[in-house]
């Protein structure tokens, strides 16, 4: 395979993991719009399908590492790029066995929020990484990568509204409890996001 070719194939990999996350949140955001308890599970293990798809995803890219002396970017930041892409495959799946697990009966308002969030912070993610292999040069970068760490902010901020309401408006301590976990998996989702933006900034940053 020519080298041009080769380079090419692990933005390809990026891509198609960046679309495992995608899914996934769109599963999540599905899930709450229109919340069925009884179908929980079974949404459950469709996520968890994608989330081992998005490993395969990775370890291919381990292969492709294994095989290859020359990479388009420094080899620690494939790494890091592959390993952050998964992360935010991984919290949603977390995120949504944790209703599962506790058995949620009905959704608190906020949790809708964050999955419509975390959606919209997937896609500026999505946009980011199509348009990574383009980095030298790209003119639309930036303003991608200054999206997710916006909507990181809003995440930040709904995270710390939605606490206050909890544990300012329930005397349910099971409640109080179950929805700490959540929210906070559902923060994780939003920081795993912006993971992803700093390693494109810090390749971006090495190679201007």
């Amino acid at each position: 395979m020519a080298r041009g070719k080769r380079d090419e194939e692990y933005f390809n990999v990026f891509v198609r993991a960046v679309e495992y996350s995608s899914a996934a949140s769109r599963l999540m955001q599905d899930m709450l719009s229109d919340y069925h308890p009884e179908q929980i599970e079974e949404r459950m293990h469709s996520v968890h399908k994608i989330e081992q798809l998005a490993d395969d995803e990775k370890h291919e890219m381990m292969r492709m590492l294994a095989k290859e002396f020359i990479t388009p970017i420094d080899r620690e930041d494939i790494l890091e790029l592959a390993h952050e892409l998964d992360e935010v495959t991984d919290h949603i799946d977390e995120t949504m066995t944790s209703f599962y697990m506790f058995h949620v009966a009905k959704p608190r308002p906020e949790a809708l929020t964050f999955a419509d969030t975390i959606f919209d912070c997937c896609t500026a993610m999505h946009k980011a990484i199509v348009e990574f292999k383009h980095f030298r040069k790209s003119s639309t970068l930036h303003e991608d990568i200054v999206s997710i760490h916006t909507m990181r902010e809003q995440a930040d901020a709904l995270y710390t509204k939605a606490i206050h309401n909890l544990y300012s408006g329930s005397a349910d301590p099971i409640e109080v409890i179950v929805w700490t976990e959540i929210f906070g998996r559902f923060e994780r989702c939003s920081k795993s996001c912006e993971e992803v933006a700093k390693v494109v900034e810090s390749v971006i940053m090495k190679n201007s």
